[in-house]
Order: structure tokens, then C-alpha cells, then sequence
């Protein structure tokens, strides 16, 4: 599995990086230090299983007043790829941030406190992988 992490914190970028691709040999992670870097991978052609985004990271000239780094670059990514399951790793877990994620088009979101339980690979794992699977079926 080719998974995309997008954050602006070098530390969480390898932090997330380390436990996804020790517990499971067969995830790779691709990392971004911002949503506009995300976006320009996808772009370039390249094709990911899963896009992880935090969701606070720097806004760009083209979003929209008040919008995060994460919600632009989900905007974006979504309508570059309709069917890649789109999944949040934020510290920002008010309602509110909750559902701009979703009404740019994420999947899922997760909280990062749970970097710090080492239960992001059960996180993601109880994500409805079936569904994922059949609109990556969809996609092809």
C-alpha cells in the first residue's frame, strides 16, 4: 500500500512514517511538508492508496477565506482523484474542523493524540477498507 502524509512538522512527518511502515512491510510512505507539495505529487502522476493530510498547515493564495493548509489541499486532491480514500491526522479535532474535512471530501478523520497511544495502524485499519476497495475498483 502507497500511502501520501502531508504535514509542515518534520518531526510528525517521521513519526507517522516509522510506525506505519514498521508495523506493516508492505506500506510504503511518501512524504510532503505541505498540502501544495501533496497536490503537486499527485499532479506529477503519481498514484497513492491513501492520502493522510493534517489539517492545520499554511493556506495558499487560492483558498478560500478562513480555510486551512489541509482543507485547500483535500479540495484540490479531490478533484484530481475522485476515488483515493482522503484521511486526516489532526490535533484539530473540533466539530467544526471535522466537518470542513469532510465537505472538501476526506474520508475519515483521525486525532494525533493517538501518535502518542501508537494506535494509528488500528485506526486506520478500522476504516472501512471494503468501501475503500471498491471505489479504488471504481477508479480503474
Amino acid at each position: 500500500m502507497d500511502i501520501l502524509f502531508a504535514d509542515d512538522n518534520f518531526d510528525i512527518r517521521k513519526v507517522v512514517k516509522l510506525i506505519l511502515e514498521r508495523s506493516q512491510p508492505e506500506v510504503t510512505v511518501c512524504l510532503a511538508k505541505s498540502g501544495l507539495e501533496a497536490v503537486t505529487r499527485m499532479k506529477s502522476g503519481q498514484q497513492f492508496d491513501l492520502v493522510l493530510l493534517d489539517n492545520h498547515m499554511p493556506p495558499y493564495p487560492t483558498a478560500r477565506l478562513g480555510e486551512s493548509g489541509g482543507v485547500w489541499a483535500c479540495r484540490e486532491l479531490r478533484t484530481l482523484t475522485p476515488y483515493t480514500p482522503i484521511v486526516f491526522l489532526s490535533a484539530y479535532t473540533a466539530p467544526v474542523e471535522i466537518r470542513r474535512a469532510r465537505e472538501a471530501g476526506a474520508y475519515g478523520y483521525i486525532s494525533k493524540d493517538i501518535l502518542a497511544k501508537h494506535d494509528l495502524l488500528s485506526r486506520l485499519l478500522a476504516l472501512d477498507w471494503i468501501g475503500l476497495q471498491a471505489l479504488a475498483d471504481e477508479r480503474e
